[in-house]
């Protein structure tokens, strides 16, 4: 399954709306015939992203829940400001693509398809009535089964409750698997039992039980659509949401300001300079203290959406003739926000190593949270070929 995504501080976010959201999650249930790998579907909202980093330091407030939204296999937009992050850095994702929006249609298409669900987690009464809901508007939906365990988010391996679960999770041998335990909790809890999950695919829906069982109402589609959910959810719970929405919008403001600031000052250089890149070239030299040729690639000086489809042809091209790829980022001045989807994308790959990156870079890489990814593989006091 091919993936078109963007960056949004650090963590791939998918391009897709709902309707191919949904017939991925179908793709990846066809696929584990021959993987027999649980795959991730995260649905990631801004308090997502404040339970992942630290306000002001480019260090990951929670590294294990980055390296879980990382991982997964399609990460949407569970909230608005994500939608106007990527829309103000000039590469929009197409709609916002909820857990509690994508229950019922996928519901619907399970019942069409002969698919099975598993509810995990949430109130007992809560998911039990949601089940209900599910049933009585899909009369032919496998609902296979429905429990709410109490599973520790904390933990670092996997405990005797996590193995009771799953094991009752694998004998009724569901399609998919919804994890109803909130942030960070079912994130952590996937990566930890990732392994020993006989399911396709699991999602993520926060709590979003609480929504198809009508115990928590939704606000108006105008006020969703808007952006404006969380003022009705604010009001119907203020005791319990103050902080979360108002400390958790100054620190989101905090986190992507110095990614914004940056887009628009290099938005305006490059008009003053004209945007002149440097034409990429291929070269291959020895490394210190290895035997075997690498491949580098001298990088322009912008890595932006003009250069980003050259860099990408001239990457695989270098890795399908070597085994190792240094990416030389001597010469590189800016990268937009395609630019750092990229590299993302690429540094997942053990193979890729970096050198040249300038202290002004590296400020860059932070304010877009992706430093991390490319500092551990950057040669250090490379020498230039």
């Amino acid at each position: 399954m091919h993936r078109t995504n963007t960056t949004v501080l650090g963590i791939p976010v998918d391009l897709m709306t709902q309707e191919l959201v949904i017939e991925s999650i179908f793709t990846i249930i066809e696929e584990w015939r021959h993987t027999r790998v649980c795959q991730y579907v995260a649905t990631l909202n801004v308090d997502f992203l404040n339970n992942t980093h630290n306000s002001w330091s480019v260090e990951p407030k929670n590294s294990k829940l980055l390296q879980a939204l990382r991982s997964a296999r399609i990460v949407t937009a569970d909230g608005m400001p994500i939608v106007w992050y990527s829309k103000l850095l000039g590469q929009p994702i197409p709609e916002r693509v909820t857990g509690a929006d994508l229950i019922k249609p996928l519901a619907k298409a399970c019942a069409n398809r002969n698919k099975s669900i598993y509810l995990l987690g949430g109130k007992e009464h809560v998911a039990n009535s949601a089940k209900k809901v599910l049933k009585q508007e899909n009369p032919t939906l496998q609902i296979v089964g429905c429990t709410s365990p109490k599973i520790d988010g904390n933990s670092e391996s996997i405990t005797d409750n996590d193995q009771a679960v799953v094991n009752e999770i694998n004998e009724t041998k569901p399609d998919i698997l919804l994890i109803n335990l909130g942030n960070p909790k079912q994130e952590l809890w996937f990566r930890r039992v990732q392994d020993i999950l006989q399911v396709p695919v699991a999602i993520g829906i926060g709590g979003a039980l609480s929504f198809i069982a009508n115990v928590t109402p939704r606000a108006p589609k105008w006020m969703q659509k808007s952006g404006l959910e969380w003022l009705f959810r604010f009001v119907a719970e203020p005791k319990r949401l103050w902080k979360r929405y108002c400390f958790g919008s100054i620190k989101f403001l905090t986190m992507t300001a110095p990614a914004i600031t940056r887009h628009f000052l290099s938005k305006m250089s490059a008009m003053i300079n004209g945007g002149n890149t440097l034409s990429n070239s291929l070269l291959v030299y020895q490394h210190q203290n290895n035997e075997n040729e690498r491949a580098v690639l001298q990088l322009p000086h912008t890595i932006n959406c003009k250069t980003c489809s050259t860099i990408k042809r001239d990457i695989d091209g270098a890795l399908k003739n070597n085994d190792q790829l240094t990416l030389d980022f001597s010469d590189v001045t800016h990268i937009d926000l395609k630019g750092m989807t990229l590299l993302i994308n690429t540094f997942g790959k053990e193979n890729i190593s970096a050198l040249g990156i300038s202290p002004s870079l590296f400020k860059l890489l932070g304010a877009h949270r992706s430093q991390d990814l490319i500092s551990q593989k950057t040669f250090a006091n490379q020498k230039r070929y």
